[in-house]
């Protein structure tokens, strides 16, 4: 085409006010609006319409907009009452710079009590028990009765010595080299590659499967100084075929050890 995908995401005006008219237009589709929308605040009033969330909206919004002042004329104003048929907002590129945008989506957009994680260490701990249940471990022959191989015991052999493992890990170093304690200290672990279940080739864990799941916290730390350790971290260890049959689970457990425990546990 005439542009290249950055400028195809800059170039054309965003015009919202276009969407609420072909939601008037065609009030049997359901539409949601992509582009533009960065925060919680801005999708909410996008979503619910500026009357019902409470705040004045400006009025003559349209394609080229000077009240929303924005590169090419674009027009990201919320509607005064949102369209039945408009029902939400994609907000794709924001999520994976700063996952920790939607700590809050629950209760702000979706009018919840409250929300189901409270910092950084609640995310993780939970997306790794995802992991293990959609991806699980194949290091282990299944013949062998384990559930774990040599490299990943000291995280799955039992609770009490995950539990001691993450009580002892050495302090490390946010944002220095000396960060790369974690990479070594599993090197040193390792005497073999993990072998795929019943030794069939075709039950190894896939490259590409360690990368997509481990894609979307690379973010989680964004803002703090030092996140890029984490994100380096993710990377090394998702690029080592000798550890990749543990699993993505296991690889984010073990990245996690880089972080300093006040900043998994500090409050979003």
């Amino acid at each position: 085409g005439l542009m290249n995908a950055r400028q195809n995401r800059s170039v054309p005006p965003l015009n919202y006010p276009r969407v609420y008219e072909l939601c008037r237009l065609f009030p049997d589709c359901d539409f949601w609006i992509n582009g533009g929308i960065r925060t919680l605040e801005h999708a909410r009033l996008v979503a619910y319409g500026s009357i019902r969330v409470g705040v004045p909206a400006e009025p003559c919004h349209g394609v080229p907009c000077r009240l929303c002042n924005l590169p090419n004329g674009s027009c990201i104003a919320p509607p005064l009452l949102a369209p039945d048929n408009l029902r939400g907002c994609m907000m794709g590129r924001a999520a994976m710079d700063d996952p920790c945008l939607f700590h809050d989506v629950d209760r702000y957009y979706y009018g919840e009590n409250a929300n189901p994680c409270q910092n950084r260490r609640d995310v993780l701990e939970k997306y790794c028990a995802y992991l293990e249940q959609r991806h699980p471990r194949r290091c282990v022959p299944s013949a062998e009765g384990e559930d774990y191989c040599s490299i990943c015991a000291h995280v799955y052999s039992t609770k009490e010595s995950s539990s001691r493992v993450e009580n002892e890990a050495p302090a490390l170093e946010w944002a220095t080299p000396t960060s790369r304690a974690v990479c070594d200290e599993r090197k040193g672990r390792e005497t073999t590659t993990a072998s795929p279940k019943n030794n069939e080739p075709n039950k190894n864990i896939a490259s590409p499967v360690i990368g997509r799941c481990l894609k979307p916290v690379q973010g989680l730390f964004n803002g703090i100084p030092g996140s890029r350790v984490f994100r380096r971290i993710c990377d090394t260890l998702g690029q080592d075929a000798t550890i990749r049959n543990c699993g993505p689970g296991y690889i984010l457990r073990t990245a996690m050890q880089s972080v300093p425990p006040h900043i998994l546990d500090q409050e979003f």
